[in-house]
């Protein structure tokens, strides 16, 4: 064999071997271009799973602070009221309006909670609210009594009584917004 022949042999397998070189190196790139995207998929719905729960849990912060400003406005109203009935006064339209307006506004919150949860801060929510709407109905027969001049005792006592009656669930559904509100990954 002569010195041409053998550089052509050695020509072709050099060819050869540069082409398996560059499918190998093709084929590695390829699948390393597929191994970095199934990874930043991965990354992207892991993210976006992340994200939606610090959404959720958001939601969840609004919706418990909405529902503790509306406890404060009808604990105030409640208490304005008590006082200017003790006193002999009617209390003035102003408060019914607060009370009212809180109390619906309590009741969207209270329904928010049924999707943000907890659910049982919405279970001691209700309740709130329709011990609350007991204390108002008493407050109204008081002051309707007042104004008749009958005897306010009975209506004084209910309401004195109901008032009580609010503040061991008042109590659990600040300590269950605190949890909710402390706790990063709280389940509904």
């Amino acid at each position: 064999m002569d010195e041409g022949m053998a550089a052509l042999i050695a020509g072709g397998f050099g060819l050869m071997g540069a082409l398996a070189a560059t499918g190998g190196a093709m084929w590695g790139a390829r699948r390393g271009a597929v191994s970095t995207l199934e990874s930043v998929r991965a990354q992207v719905a892991g993210q976006e799973v992340a994200e939606h729960r610090h959404w959720a849990r958001e939601q969840r912060m609004v919706t418990l602070m909405d529902a503790l400003d509306q406890l404060a406005t009808i604990d105030r109203t409640l208490g304005a009221a008590g006082v200017k009935l003790q006193l002999g006064e009617r209390p003035p339209p102003a408060l019914h309006d607060d009370y009212m307006t809180s109390s619906e506004a309590l009741m969207r919150a209270v329904f928010r909670l049924g999707v943000w949860g907890p659910d049982q801060a919405r279970i001691v929510g209700q309740k709130i609210y329709d011990l609350a709407n007991r204390v108002y109905q008493s407050w109204v027969f008081w002051d309707g009594a007042m104004t008749a001049g009958l005897s306010i005792d009975t209506h004084r006592d209910a309401f004195r009584s109901r008032r009580t009656e609010l503040h061991a669930p008042w109590s659990e559904f600040l300590s269950l917004a605190a949890q909710a509100l402390r706790e990063p990954e709280q389940a509904s």
